[in-house]
């Protein structure tokens, strides 16, 4: 009878007990750090919260609080909201739009981060000067990096900016993607000329439209000079003319509106894309002009704001309905995905207001997002 080695059968199976448990130890250890350490993103959370938080502030058990549609209460201030991250160039928005119970809008705060009247409130003249050169040097670091026939109209630029509300870097993208900042540009040909709108200097102003008007002579031939030889005056004439742009079909287009208009785009292939602008990209639209026939730019709006971003200009969050969703598709039927605040909150629900002591019916519609620098963290 044969007597089994049972100490060295225990020494064997001691071995490969501990290289099992080593193995199962290492693949639990593996799969813990993969799931801790994977990227999660925080901004559809984010964008939530602050959704909740001003919806809780402004609405109380159905009734919207006393003072909003009339404005007199400061939603930062009654949401304790830190205004500095909504402000240009933050990674945070909201947007709040109140109807009445016939979907007529009887109130939208719409926070707009390019377009703004208020300007330097409160500032000391140092402050002032402080500011002004911190504009410029940051209009000239995006001149140097992208197209030095731009340097000598910094301060110019600067300076309508100043003057009309309008970010810096915005008027800068307009100019190059207008004329690449040649003072001398012009659309006119010999079938194209000033009778059909051809459009003159760094800004492209259209010399049938704005000749006679903004100081410039009524003489076509005088006002062209204008336009190509005093460059500073064409830059202000195209940001005044952009600013009031911003006003175009009352600073809210529908599909309705551009078919009523005789000179709109009626192509349902764009009719839909131009319905969607609003605040900048509604200014951009109007500027360039609304038609969408052969010699139209229909990307125009797309392109500025593409140089707007490559220049490293702040987030153009006026137009956040369009940029929070995923777009319905490109020219060449492809889905697009917003790229700046791809995550976003959307919600409505039914609210009760007063209004001249009567209780009324409405609704109100909060749009909020967030995009932080760092839009992905990691969980340790």
């Amino acid at each position: 009878m044969r007597i089994l080695n049972k100490k060295g059968a225990e020494k064997l199976f001691s071995i490969w007990w501990f290289f099992v448990l080593a193995i199962v130890g290492g693949g639990i250890t593996i799969g813990v750090l993969m799931h801790y350490s994977a990227d999660i993103d925080v901004r559809y959370l984010e964008s939530d919260i602050l959704h909740d938080k001003i919806n809780d502030c402004l609405v109380n058990q159905g009734f919207l609080i006393n003072g909003l549609i009339t404005k007199t209460v400061d939603i930062f201030n009654k949401c304790n909201l830190e205004k500095s991250l909504f402000e240009r160039g933050g990674d945070f928005y909201f947007k709040i739009e109140i109807s009445d119970k016939d979907n007529k809008q009887i109130f939208s705060n719409d926070e707009k981060q390019v377009f703004t009247e208020e300007k330097d409130v409160g500032l000391t003249n140092g402050e002032e000067i402080d500011k002004k050169f911190s504009d410029l040097d940051r209009v000239k670091k995006a001149i140097k990096e992208k197209n030095s026939a731009c340097a000598p109209y910094a301060d110019r630029i600067v300076e309508s900016s100043n003057k009309y509300g309008i970010d810096s870097l915005l008027i800068l993208s307009l100019m190059m993607q207008e004329s690449n900042c040649k003072k001398d540009a012009s659309s006119e040909s010999q079938i194209f000329g000033f009778e059909q709108g051809a459009s003159y200097g760094l800004m492209q102003i259209n010399g049938k439209n704005e000749c006679g008007k903004h100081g410039l002579d009524s003489d076509k031939e005088k006002c062209k000079n204008e336009l190509f030889n005093n460059p500073e005056l064409n830059i202000e004439i195209g940001v005044k003319i952009l600013k009031s742009k911003y006003n175009d079909f009352g600073g809210k287009v529908t599909e309705e509106k551009l078919l009523s208009c005789e000179k709109c785009c009626h192509d349902s292939n764009y009719i839909k894309k131009y319905a969607s602008y609003t605040g900048d990209s509604l200014a951009l639209r109007g500027y360039n002009g609304w038609g969408c026939g052969k010699n139209a730019d229909t990307n125009f709006v797309e392109n500025v704001r593409g140089r707007y971003n490559e220049l490293g200009g702040s987030i153009l969050t006026s137009n956040f309905e369009t940029e929070c969703k995923i777009q319905e598709e490109n020219e060449d039927g492809e889905k697009i995905e917003a790229k700046y605040f791809p995550k976003c909150t959307i919600k409505e629900e039914n609210i009760l207001y007063y209004e001249s002591n009567e209780i009324k019916k409405g609704v109100i519609k909060i749009i909020t997002a967030s995009n932080q620098e760092g839009e992905k963290f990691m969980i340790k």
